[in-house]
């Protein structure tokens, strides 16, 4: 979830690849996107273990604080 109001990024500006795509399986605390708040590059990390079953925002959308932007399911 976003930790700040802001534009939520799939990538880092200076790289074309995504940070995450659907369907892969990320570690907790894998860096899973970017938001940009201002000049600054907020991390948005994993809060556990999972795969990425979607992206739930569109880069470069406009988020809210507590916007659902990944949607993670967590191992079993």
């Amino acid at each position: 979830a976003a930790s700040s109001v802001g534009l939520s990024q799939h990538s880092h500006p200076l790289r074309a690849a995504p940070l995450v795509r659907s369907g892969e399986r990320v570690p907790g605390g894998r860096l899973l996107g970017l938001l940009l708040t201002g000049a600054l590059l907020l991390p948005v990390h994993a809060p556990l273990a999972g795969v990425v079953a979607a992206m739930r925002v569109v880069a470069g959308q406009a988020v809210g604080y507590g916007t659902a932007l990944v949607e993670l399911q967590g191992l079993e």
